[in-house]
């Protein structure tokens, strides 16, 4: 089936009610007709929408809706009337007629009739709801929706709906639709074009978008920070190989989004702000614009100007391919791919070249400690002893966790080491201490700095998620962790003995006891 332009094909469903008003015309010459007085797919969607806030702001948040709107009140009422003049002519001939299969015939259709008003009451009913669910929905859609599923979100929304035209019968209500179809030929074959026909559209054929959450977006800004805290952390440990595997994470999980969040993504780009999505970049390629040109056409111009008139053309054709962008399948394009993923590598760089700077500027901090009695630090690190008390603390507090301290001489003469390790440090006798007890090891201030060994650090070393015991502190008597409550090996085996954990908490704590384990040290 050929491509319809979407300016056209939404035009015909805008023109739903003028086709029927105008039954002495065949239906294909009435959309022919009708296409010369309908604006552009924008102006009419912009249209709506300005309806709709109109209508959110008169009525407080909450259109008001009948089950049966006032401009449906007469036309359903001269259907009831039709119905109703039927069902007593067949009345009279249930009382009164002496042959048994009129009887039957006239039962038989008044039954129908009955069926038919509470089928046409019932559809009434679902369309009010419908115009309640997409009244919702409309600050959810995505940009970018679907022309056509927008355009029946806001007529019921807005409960315009019934404008578009009804027909009642005994299986309910129809509502006049438009839709495509294949030209057959003479010869009975299907011909390349397609074209517009009317056909009577229930309400279950009727949909609405998607409403979105922008998780596209959020999946990249997590990401890119999650990039450059890792360059912060790390530095460039991350190998190409490396690389292309997170890629290949990051896409396949843009690729398990919903359709409504991937068109979102594509239509709406990271920032919002013009310019900044993919569908922008590949209209304006279609119309050989360039960043330069697209940033000219979005220009304010003044309706004096000589030109004003061609931006206008061009903005219109700028919108329209927009329009028809919206009908791809695919929005996980290869250029927003590598577009976003260029962009999360940047913020991996910048997280790099932090990390190198901070580095650099340790290195000379090292450096500077080993300076000659009477700088700014008093005497140096393995004299003991210090001049001024406010560099001293200083000092203290630029000790990081992964650097190691040189500190005095044993009997031996021996030079003592503490080298960092498991969230400590590890003391010339083997044995791990925290940062206090370095503290006073090496005579520096205490005040301010923790007895307890760093255990979110000791887990950041050996890649744990640190988030598993997030607000839960965890000492030396902390056996496992279960729902944010530590318990000690006697409290866990009790709860687990009296049944007062579940099975998955007992698999939580199980788990939680193994990496407890493994963040000391022990096997």
């Amino acid at each position: 089936m050929a491509n319809i332009d979407p300016n056209v094909f939404y035009r015909a469903g805008a023109v739903k009610g003028q086709l029927a008003q105008q039954q002495r015309q065949t239906r294909q010459q009435s959309i022919d007709r009708a296409f010369k007085g309908i604006g552009s797919v924008t102006q009419i969607i912009g249209q709506k929408m300005d309806e709709y806030d109109k209508n959110m702001s008169d009525f407080n948040g909450e259109i008001p809706r009948e089950d049966v709107p006032e401009a449906a009140m007469q036309d359903l009422t001269r259907h009831i009337a039709r119905e109703k003049a039927v069902y007593t002519k067949n009345a009279k001939i249930i009382r009164s007629s002496f042959s048994r299969k009129k009887k039957r015939e006239a039962m038989e259709e008044n039954e129908k009739i009955k069926s038919g008003l509470a089928a046409v009451y019932a559809d009434f009913k679902k369309a009010k709801a419908m115009g309640q669910q997409a009244e919702k929905l409309i600050p959810y859609l995505a940009n970018g929706a679907d022309l056509e599923k927008k355009d029946n979100a806001l007529d019921f929304a807005n409960n315009k709906w019934y404008e578009r035209g009804v027909k009642f019968t005994r299986d309910g209500m129809t509502i006049n639709g438009v839709r495509e179809e294949q030209v057959i030929g003479e010869d009975g074959q299907p011909l390349p074009q397609s074209k517009l026909v009317n056909y009577d559209q229930r309400l279950s054929d009727i949909s609405f978008p998607d409403p979105v959450k922008g998780t596209g977006g959020k999946a990249f800004s997590q990401t890119a920070e999650l990039f450059q805290k890792k360059g912060l952390q790390e530095g460039r440990l991350l190998t190409e190989e490396a690389l292309e595997v997170k890629k290949a994470e990051y896409v396949q999980g843009l690729k398990n989004m919903p359709i409504e969040e991937q068109r979102h993504l594509y239509f709406n780009g990271i920032g919002g702000f013009p310019g900044s999505s993919q569908a922008e970049t590949d209209a304006a390629k279609a119309m050989g614009l360039d960043a330069e040109g697209f940033k000219k056409m979005n220009e304010a111009i003044n309706e004096d100007d000589p030109n004003y008139d061609a931006v206008m053309r061009q903005r219109a054709q700028f919108q329209n391919q927009l329009n028809i962008l919206t009908t791809r399948k695919e929005f996980l394009t290869p250029e927003l791919i590598d577009n976003q993923w260029n962009t999360i590598l940047q913020s991996y760089d910048s997280g790099v070249k932090e990390f190198e700077r901070k580095q650099a500027e340790r290195k000379d901090y090292m450096s500077s400690r080993n300076q000659k009695k009477g700088d700014d630090y008093g005497r140096y690190l393995t004299d003991g002893t210090y001049a001024n008390d406010f560099r001293v603390r200083e000092l203290m507090d630029n000790i990081k966790n992964n650097e190691k301290v040189v500190y005095g001489k044993d009997e031996d003469g021996n030079i003592q080491v503490y080298t960092p390790e498991r969230g400590g440090y590890r003391a010339p006798d083997g044995k791990i201490i925290s940062k206090k007890d370095l503290s006073l090891i090496i005579n520096l201030p205490v005040k301010g700095v923790s007895g307890e060994i760093d255990d979110a650090t000791r887990m950041n070393k050996l890649n744990l998620n640190v988030s598993d015991f997030e607000g839960t502190e965890i000492n030396a008597g902390t056996y496992t962790v279960v729902g944010g409550k530590a318990y000690t090996k006697e409290e866990f085996m009790k709860a687990v003995e009296d049944k007062t954990l579940n099975e998955e908490e007992v698999r939580e704590g199980g788990a939680n006891q193994v990496k407890i384990q493994n963040l000391r040290g022990r096997s």
